[in-house]
């Protein structure tokens, strides 16, 4: 059987006015040796009971997932549920607990109706800081490869 490893994902909602959702956000990792299942992220890593996706908040989490070898991308979405439920996602980064490795996922976009609430990322070529989640609201360059891309 494959190993299971633990994952640790560290969600940054941007500081833009309206960044935050309280709608319910989801995650697909996808690797180079396969695809997780739809993660929903709605139990923080510490277990403690509070509002998530606020506007400027990192919000960490854990699960685990058969290996799924280099990150290579991810699918982000959330189901539109609330008033005001478009989210400004900064950027994800997801850690394998044993390995250490790293993979950060820029966004730097809104998720709302028009790209169906979702995005597709690409893994960053940058190496993630330690602590990489407390950068600002930057576009990202035409040429950044991370671009979200509508996906349906």
């Amino acid at each position: 059987p494959p190993q299971v490893v633990q994952y640790r994902v560290k969600v940054m909602t941007g500081r833009k006015r309206g960044a935050g959702t309280d709608a319910n956000v989801f995650m697909t990792l996808v690797g180079s040796t396969g695809v997780s299942s739809e993660i929903p992220l709605d139990k923080p890593r510490d277990g403690k009971k509070r509002n998530l996706f606020e506007r400027g908040q990192l919000d960490e989490f854990a699960f685990d997932s058969p290996d799924l070898g280099q990150l290579e991308s991810m699918q982000i979405r959330h189901d539109g549920k609330g008033i005001g439920s478009d989210w400004y996602l900064q950027e994800v980064e997801v850690v394998a607990e044993k390995s250490g490795k790293r993979a950060l996922f820029k966004c730097d976009a809104w998720l709302n109706k028009a790209c169906k609430n979702q995005a597709a990322l690409l893994a960053s070529t940058e190496t993630p800081r330690r602590n990489s989640t407390a950068s600002t609201d930057r576009r990202p360059s035409a040429s950044s490869a991370a671009r979200p891309a509508a996906v349906g």
